[in-house]
């Protein structure tokens, strides 16, 4: 079981940064699963019970309408999502939050602000 999901639109070196605090995550990129849809990454999410991060919006219209369970999601929503900025954003947000607060649930992550729904 993996903390987190990375899907392919999560660069490289977010992954390493994760991995590099501690958490366990498995990446769609590593696991050569490029390109499979969106629905597979939630299936395979709910397999492991691993929160799925991405900058895909998509993921919502997929858990919301309808609703469908799901182990939870971290959707990247920066102006400028280069890793630098995800990393200055995602990371103190992952290191002072539980896990346990984000199973099941949809976070988006802005500049400033983040939402739990």
């Amino acid at each position: 079981m993996a903390d987190f999901i990375t899907d392919e639109n999560i660069a490289k070196s977010i992954v390493a940064a994760l991995r590099k605090k501690g958490f366990s995550v498995l990446s769609i990129r590593e696991e050569n699963l490029l390109g499979i849809p969106d629905e597979q990454i939630l299936k395979l999410a709910n397999k492991h019970q691993s929160i799925i991060i991405t900058h895909d919006k998509d993921f919502g219209f997929l858990t919301h309408y309808p609703l469908t369970p799901h182990p939870g999601i971290i959707l990247i929503r920066l102006k400028m999502p280069t890793p630098k900025n995800v990393a200055a954003v995602l990371l103190p947000f992952l290191m002072q939050t539980k896990i346990a607060k984000l199973k099941g649930r949809f976070t988006v992550v802005r500049e400033g602000a983040v939402r739990i729904i």
